[in-house]
This record gives C-alpha cells, sequence and structure tokens, in this order.
C-alpha cells in the first residue's frame, strides 16, 4: 500500500511560546472562556505565530477559531468541555471567520506534550436518541474540532469522553459556496492521529470526513460507532481525494471504516491495518444516491475512485455489537433472539446483537472499492468473504418487518 507518510505541520524550532496563565486562562470547571482563548490565539498570530501551552486543568469553550501558525500545545491532565450555544458546540475551529469568501488558514496545530493525551469530555451531555435513522434526534450537537478552509494542519492526542451524544467528534467539510478559481475549498494536507473515543453513538463516531484532500487518519481508535467515517453528504463541493486511513480500530461498535458516498463522487480512499472486535461490520461500503436536485444526474449515484483499496481487516465476532434497525435484514434468523435493546439515558436507547461480518460491500455494483486480505474468528457466517448485498436472501426493506416481531419492540 503507498499510504503516504503526511506530517501535516511542524512547529519551527523557533518560535514565541506563551502560557495559558499569561493570558488570564485558568482552571475552572463551569466557566465559560471562550473569548480568553479566542483573545490568546489573535494575539500569538499578530505576533506571526506561536505556542499556546495549555497547563493541567479543566477548561470550557466553543467556537474558538484558530489562525495561521498557532499551535496549541496540551499537557496531558487537561480536560476541555464543550459550551453549548444554543443546542450545539464546535469547541475549535480550524477554519476562516467566513468560509463565503476566498481564503484559508495553515500551518496550525493542536496535540499533546510529548504525545501524551489529553481529555475531552462530553460526559454531561445528553445522550443521541435517533435510533431509528430519522434525523428526528433533539439531543445537543457536540463536535471538538471541525475543519474546513485549512492547509498544513495536525489534530493530535486525545480521548474523547463520549456519552452517545450527536455527531463525531472530529468533522471534516467545506465552503457551501461557488468555488471557482480557489485555491482551496477543503481540508489539505493534513495529519488526524492517536486519538480515541469512548461510548460513541451508533450514527456518529470519532472522525466524520466529508471534504478533504490529501489527509491522512493514523493510530485512531473507539469503543462504539463507526471510527472513521468516510460519508459525504449534500452540499456545494463535497468530496474527498487522496485520503489515507492507518491502523484503524473499533470495539462493541458499528464499523470501524465506513464508505458511504451519498452523491458525491470521491477520489481515492486507501487504508491499511482495520480492526473491530464485537462490531457489526468492520468495513461497511455503502451505495450512493441519485442527486434529486440535478435531473441530468438522474440515475448517476455516488461513488469513489476505483483505486481505492482498504487492505489488511482483522475482525472478532462479538455478540454486543451496534445495530442499525436498517440493517436487520443482514442477519440470519438465528441470529434475531440475540437482539437487544438498551437504555442509555432518559428517552434514549440503542441496539445491540451479534457481529454480521468482517466486511460488507453494499454498493451494488455503482462503483469499486477492493477489499484484501481478511482474516477473522468466530464467525458462523462470512468469516474470510467480503459479504455482497446479493448474497442476501432478505431485501433492506424486510428489516423494519423483522423488527417488528422482535420481542422487545412492544416494550
Amino acid at each position: 500500500m503507498n499510504i503516504p507518510d503526511i506530517s501535516g505541520t511542524e512547529i519551527p524550532l523557533y518560535t514565541i511560546l506563551r502560557t495559558s496563565e499569561s493570558y488570564g486562562l485558568e482552571s475552572n470547571a463551569t466557566k465559560d472562556q471562550s473569548s480568553a482563548f479566542q483573545s490568546a490565539i489573535d494575539d500569538l498570530s499578530s505576533k506571526g505565530g506561536g505556542v499556546l501551552l495549555i497547563s493541567k486543568g479543566t477548561y470550557c469553550l466553543n467556537n474558538v477559531y484558530m489562525k495561521s501558525d498557532v499551535h496549541i500545545m496540551v499537557e496531558k491532565d487537561v480536560v476541555f468541555k464543550p459550551v453549548l450555544s444554543g443546542n450545539k458546540s464546535i469547541m475549535f475551529i480550524f477554519s476562516t471567520v467566513d468560509e463565503t469568501v476566498d481564503g484559508y488558514i495553515s500551518n496550525v496545530s493542536i496535540s499533546g506534550v510529548g504525545g501524551e493525551r489529553f481529555t475531552v469530555d462530553f460526559t454531561g451531555f445528553h445522550p443521541d436518541n435517533d435510533y431509528s435513522c430519522e434525523s428526528s434526534s433533539t439531543a445537543p450537537s457536540l463536535r471538538f474540532i471541525r475543519c474546513c478552509m485549512v492547509k498544513n494542519f495536525l489534530i493530535s492526542d486525545f480521548n474523547v469522553l463520549d456519552n452517545y451524544t450527536k455527531h463525531s467528534a472530529i468533522e471534516l467539510n467545506c465552503a457551501n459556496v461557488d468555488v471557482e478559481g480557489w485555491e482551496l475549498s477543503r481540508p489539505t494536507d493534513g495529519l488526524v492521529e492517536n486519538c480515541y473515543i469512548d461510548k460513541a453513538d451508533w450514527g456518529y463516531g470519532l472522525v466524520q470526513a466529508h471534504a478533504a484532500h490529501n489527509v491522512l487518519f493514523r493510530d485512531i481508535s473507539g469503543v462504539g460507532g463507526v471510527t472513521l467515517r468516510f460519508e459525504t453528504g449534500y452540499g456545494k463541493n463535497i468530496g474527498l481525494f487522496d485520503v489515507y486511513g492507518y491502523n484503524v480500530s473499533v470495539s462493541d461498535g458499528r464499523s470501524a471504516v465506513l464508505l458511504s458516498p451519498h452523491v458525491s463522487h470521491n477520489g481515492k480512499v486507501l487504508v491499511e491495518k482495520v480492526t473491530g472486535i464485537n462490531t457489526a461490520l468492520t468495513v461497511s461500503i455503502e451505495e450512493g444516491f441519485d442527486d434529486e436536485r440535478d435531473p441530468s444526474k438522474e440515475g448517476i449515484k455516488g461513488s469513489f475512485s476505483d483505486e481505492s483499496v482498504i487492505y489488511d481487516i482483522y475482525a472478532e465476532y462479538g455478540e454486543k455489537s451496534q445495530i442499525r434497525i436498517p440493517d436487520i435484514y443482514l442477519y440470519e434468523p438465528e441470529y434475531y433472539p440475540l437482539f437487544k435493546k438498551e437504555v442509555i439515558g432518559e428517552s434514549a436507547r440503542q441496539y445491540t446483537g451479534p457481529s454480521i461480518a468482517p466486511a460488507f460491500d453494499g454498493s451494488n455494483k455503482t462503483y469499486s472499492v477492493k477489499i484484501e486480505n481478511i482474516k477473522s474468528k468466530g464467525f458462523k457466517y462470512h468469516s474470510d468473504k467480503i459479504l455482497y448485498e446479493e448474497d442476501i436472501e432478505r431485501e433492506r426493506s424486510d428489516s423494519w418487518k423483522i423488527y417488528r416481531t422482535l420481542p422487545f419492540y412492544y416494550e
């Protein structure tokens, strides 16, 4: 596999170093310090850039914009907590304030001192209550970092303590306007590494990438959800080109790696060394959609480049993986008695059940991703081969019919 060693950015040897204390930042588990963080970043930016060292403590923040040549280094005993604005929080934003104007930030990072992980704490927030894929959730929307108009960036060294909350902890997106002639319209030349999430919701996880170019995700893991989600939703300029993953894992979740193009036509994706323990589908490839907004594209579904490869997959069967209700048709009927409903919060629940297969290709031959070198343990079905949509005797529409026959449906 030709996965490049992308460094994202490097901190110059001779640069300004300022501590959090020098900007009046203090450990406080309830105080909103967003303005103080923004002032510190703005000050360093005005001096040509530098390092902001965050000392041990708890800091609450929301909507803090990074600036070019500013690097945040975080001690391992730091805890970041989100502050809600309305019903959402994006804690750090790697982008320009106005994403409708040609321009971007560059050479920025947030990382742990010496590679040791700090903490992002979402545990005090309500779990996502959209258990049926209907986008009906009233839970708060939480993200640690959102990347958009940024080039040469590094995000690394933290643990996200989740509570099955709504949205992935890291999101990569793009400008949603006409970008003809722009130098950059999406996160470019970046590295995301040494990150972990615990108790992720089945519908989200650690990373969701809608748009990116030349970005590497390395040594990332999670419990619950999807660790690396290449799911490109609707919007102008959505798309992934030359994106890479290495050493991606999940346990007690839905998938380690998921490709779902929706209506966009994406470039090359290369992923090597994928592990799933007690996970529904360690690798999941989903079919795209017709773009109903553009009649000229009728019948042309979203896709990924045929150069895309996912290599070296290991999966261990378990019986408490996270289940998405529309996927129930993939299960053999003998497994239905193993499905369980778990209450994870007030009016919030998730469903668990057996692992299905190490790898699933549900693209229906609308595009082709090579999946190679599969190893597994404990599977009765599909142990060493790819499960294809056409191999299933049941239809996707049968999932809800089966769901309504399960004992817990009436509970």
